[in-house]
């Protein structure tokens, strides 16, 4: 996808992986990097995506969706789930196309990944637009601890997986008293979710730290990005 601010961007889909803290994987992120068609300049999503309109995101979001059809088979044959981020108005997009839905029903191993800034988040069931969402889709909550929403939704078991804030974990690291406060997130909000995920996991240091702290999913530069070739070749010499 092209897109045009004060620069044109071409669009560059990748797998981030999300493992388990005992060792293997449990799926992948589909994340967006931009590059600058003038310069070779490569953009992060999050620098982009505020910056482009709501058709852009969708179109963006429809991307996305082919190259999980175009990589189905390894998804299904090894048994990982993805995950795909959406905003508010794709989810009024999914919730009012039920050709879209079933679109997606073909891939069984997707989930939606939804942002603490989802219009009203803390209402938990009472969102009609989320529950209504969790009743067709498994849904991932990306960023806990951002800053804009209280735990109502997760403990209301609108979420099969909770990944942590990556900013909120840095400053938590940063602050003192990591490992406690990490600890009492985890025992507060694992037994909502089936995947308690902790970012920013570089080394192996941290992979022992996040298991000893009780956090069954990690994700970071342990795990480096991959494109679909490289996911199944991957997949492959794990075998």
């Amino acid at each position: 996808m092209i897109v045009s601010l004060d620069t044109r961007y071409q669009s560059h889909l990748l797998f981030a992986p999300i493992a388990h803290t005992s060792g293997g994987l449990l799926g992948m992120e589909v994340i967006a990097h931009f590059t600058s068609l003038n310069a070779q300049v490569r953009f992060p999503t999050e620098f982009i995506i505020p910056r482009i309109n709501s058709e852009e995101r969708l179109m963006l979001f429809y991307e996305k969706i082919s190259l999980l059809e175009k990589w189905r088979e390894a998804f299904i044959k090894n048994s990982l789930f993805a995950v795909v981020n959406i905003d508010h108005k794709i989810a009024s997009a999914l919730l009012s196309s039920p050709t879209l839905r079933a679109r997606l029903a073909q891939l069984p191993f997707l989930e939606l990944g939804i942002n603490e800034n989802f219009p009203e988040l803390n209402k938990g069931k009472e969102n009609k637009t989320m529950f209504s969402l969790s009743r067709y889709f498994p849904l991932m909550l990306s960023n806990f601890g951002a800053g804009a929403a209280t735990g109502r939704a997760i403990f209301d078991g609108l979420f099969r997986r909770v990944a942590l804030d990556k900013t909120f974990v840095q400053k938590r690291r940063a602050g003192g008293m990591f490992e406690p406060f990490m600890y009492a997130i985890a025992n507060q909000v694992g037994p909502s979710c089936q995947t308690l995920i902790l970012p920013g996991v570089d080394n192996e240091e941290t992979l022992d730290e996040a298991r000893r702290l009780g956090f069954s999913g990690a994700q970071g530069a342990l795990w480096p990005t991959m494109d679909g070739e490289t996911l199944v070749l991957t997949l492959a010499m794990a075998q």
